[in-house]
């Protein structure tokens, strides 16, 4: 703490009320490096301090420049001001000079803090908490340890940050509050996770590291991530931080970039802000290897989707062993593939997996989807690389019935062979009913045989599939 002791040569202070209340208390961190204590007797010339110029006084202003010094711009000149105008009985500005108005002497000298008790440290909390200024004020200049808390994790800088109280926030500031506590999770953190855009200006002007990683996270990620219900504020927040030059592509704890963590949480404002930055867009989430724009179609973020669309994204490039694309259909996210679609997205682009589109709907029986790809043109006799079969080959031997019925209506080829076989031997040799049925009334040849030279009657009486034999035997009775 720095008490402001006051001498005068004609002794006119002493017994002097106003002086005495002029013996203020400025709210500052205890002895420090940067803040060492005065040696002189008292009543004697205080020496020259490093922290206190003339080169300081020169370009600030004498007021300003023992602002500087003491690191309290409100208690400092406020209370430098009293004195002046009290001995002048004029009000002064900013830059006036010191000794030209009263040769008094001022001392800095460094008291310890008033130790307090935990059912203190719980009433410095709830002033806090509540946003009791004043309450804050009287203790701080007792003078009250601005980092005395219960819980060493939860400091009343802190609370503050986490309530969103700037005013209470530059309370604490002002008497030294520590920045950080260890490896917590820090005051800046707090306020950004929570879009307080003022309190995290506050933070970052007293010294905040604006890229420190701290409980995973940087502060630009944890705004990135921050409350839905919230964007608003932290946009704000992801502003302020980027006016501070925080690194916009800087990799966190948890192995997130402020693009991708803002895109997995699905905050399309920030991601919008974070892109007009240059955020670097083909960079991968280090912790899934997914692009942004893969990790935004397989959430189904169509919202965000739109945004790295907009910027230019590459709609095709393949991350994590899957297209955007493909991503999307796996996560039976419609309106994504939809998007995308529209957007220009290769539909018959086979991803890392060797999967097409149509398979991967396929596979997880997007029935919806699958219509969207057959609509939007896709391929729907493309043979996938995984399978080696069309999707008719496919879906007949696994015995889609629905599926098998949507790409007939797409014209799939009822003739063409897969791994040997017709859509129709397969179907037989497996023994699903329907799907024979829908084949014979779509026009498959009966006689066609495989490549081991057996047709799809064959095929059913060798697997004893009776009904099927019987469906058979009734169309090519019908035929003739």
């Amino acid at each position: 703490m720095i008490f402001v002791n006051v001498y005068s040569d004609d002794g006119g202070c002493e017994g002097d009320d106003g002086c005495t209340y002029l013996t203020n208390i400025l709210r500052l961190k205890p002895e420090t490096p940067h803040h060492p204590k005065p040696s002189n007797p008292a009543g004697s010339k205080p020496q020259s301090n490093p922290q206190f110029t003339p080169a300081a006084e020169a370009k600030y202003g004498p007021l300003h420049a023992l602002a500087l010094y003491s690191r309290s711009n409100r208690y400092a000149v406020e209370t430098a001001k009293l004195l002046l105008q009290y001995r002048a009985g004029t009000n002064l500005a900013d830059d006036v000079d010191l000794c030209s108005v009263l040769p008094t002497d001022v001392q800095l000298v460094l008291l310890p803090f008033v130790q307090f008790s935990l059912e203190k440290a719980r009433e410095l909390r709830n002033a806090v908490q509540s946003h009791q200024v004043r309450i804050l004020e009287d203790m701080l200049l007792e003078p009250a340890d601005p980092n005395m808390a219960e819980d060493p994790e939860s400091p009343p800088l802190f609370v503050a940050a986490i309530e969103g109280h700037e005013e209470i926030t530059r309370l604490l500031l002002e008497a030294g509050s520590a920045l950080h506590a260890g490896d917590a999770f820090t005051p800046l953190c707090a306020a950004c996770y929570l879009g307080h855009a003022e309190v995290v200006s506050l933070l970052l002007e007293a010294g905040a590291e604006k890229d420190e990683i701290r409980a995973d996270g940087t502060p630009l990620t944890w705004a990135a991530g921050g409350p839905i219900d919230r964007q608003k504020q932290l946009k704000q927040t992801v502003d302020v931080l980027l006016q501070s030059r925080a690194d916009v592509n800087k990799v966190d704890g948890a192995l997130h970039t402020p693009l991708t963590a803002s895109v997995e949480f699905g905050r399309s404002e920030v991601v919008k802000i974070l892109l007009s930055a240059s955020a670097e867009t083909s960079v991968l989430c280090p912790g899934t290897e997914q692009s942004p724009l893969c990790l935004a179609s397989e959430r189904g973020d169509v919202q965000t989707l739109h945004v790295l669309l907009e910027a230019g994204v590459d709609k095709d490039e393949i991350s994590a062993r899957r297209t955007p694309l493909t991503s999307a259909v796996a996560a039976g996210e419609r309106e994504a593939v939809q998007a995308l679609s529209k957007a220009g997205a290769n539909l018959n682009k086979v991803d890392g997996e060797f999967y097409t589109p149509l398979t991967r709907a396929f596979w997880g029986d997007h029935h919806n989807i699958l219509s969207l790809l057959l609509s939007a043109n896709a391929d729907v006799d493309l043979v996938c690389p995984w399978t080696s079969q069309t999707p008719l080959c496919n879906a007949a031997r696994t015995g889609r019935v629905e599926m098998v019925r949507l790409l007939l209506l797409a014209g799939a080829a009822l003739e063409r062979r897969s791994l040997g076989s017709t859509p129709l031997t397969l179907a037989a040799s497996a023994g699903h009913v329907e799907i024979v049925r829908l084949l014979i009334i779509a026009g498959a040849a009966l006689d066609r045989v495989d490549r081991w030279r057996y047709t799809a009657l064959n095929r059913a009486r060798q697997r004893n599939h009776h009904e099927v034999t019987r469906l058979l035997l009734l169309a090519e009775t019908t035929a003739v």
